[in-house]
Parts: C-alpha cells; structure tokens; sequence
C-alpha cells in the first residue's frame, strides 16, 4: 500500500483529520452539458412559493430554486439536476492519479473514495481467504 500514491494519500489523509480534526480539502466543479433556459426550468419540478431564481452549483454542491420566506430571508430549495444537464461533483484537492500503476480517469471525490474502499475490501478478501475465520 505504501508504494500506491492514491492509497498513501487516502492513508495520510485519514491520519492528519483524525489527528487534527482538520477538514478534507474539497472543491466542487460544475459541468453544464446542455441547457436550454427557461425549457429546462421545467424539469426540475414545480417553483415552491416565493421562488426567487435557480441555481446550479452553490458552495455545497446542489442546485434548486431559491426562496423567499415570509420573513424575508432566502434559503436553497434543492433539486436533483438531470444528468443530461449538467454535473456537479466534489473533487478532493491534491489526490494523485494515479493508481496501482494506472492512471485514475476520473478524479471526483466519490470515484477516488470508491477506488481506495474497493483495493480494501480486495485486501481483506484475499486475507480471509488465506487465514480463513
């Protein structure tokens, strides 16, 4: 595991939150496909009352409408954004890509999690098949 960069990222990562209560360094990327304004608007479900505009992208990552409460204040209203639209993901800053010896082709945050999760689940396999229980 030493020797895999995405693995002693994963590793070194872990270790420094645990130790430091640090946050993962994330950024979220938007995609837009194809969108046609206001067509589009339309398959995102019914407007809530008191929106305000939509939105696609915002700093957590969602989209949806934005809303007027009776108070005044605005708050998000979030929707799932049809793929054939756009994307909208999480990447984690400074992962390698490179992985047992390939390069990673995509770098999303859930990708990378999903390759370092799985060579685990491989490893504690091939153990329990070595060792048994």
């Amino acid at each position: 595991m030493r020797a895999d960069k995405l693995l002693r990222f994963f590793y070194e990562l872990r270790t420094e939150v645990l130790k430091t209560a640090r946050r993962v360094p994330t950024a979220h990327r938007t995609h837009i496909k194809h969108l046609e304004l206001p067509k589009d608007l339309a398959r995102m479900g019914p407007k809530p009352p008191g929106t305000t505009g939509f939105f696609i992208g915002d700093s957590a990552g969602g989209s949806g409408w934005l809303v007027r409460l009776p108070n005044g204040t605005q708050v998000p209203y979030y929707v799932d954004l049809p793929d054939d639209i756009g994307v909208v993901d999480m990447t984690i800053r400074g992962a390698p890509l490179l992985h047992l010896g390939q390069p990673v082709l995509d770098d999303s945050a859930a990708s990378l999690s999903s390759l370092y999760v799985n060579y685990l689940r491989n490893l504690l396999d091939d153990a329990d098949k070595v060792f048994g229980h």
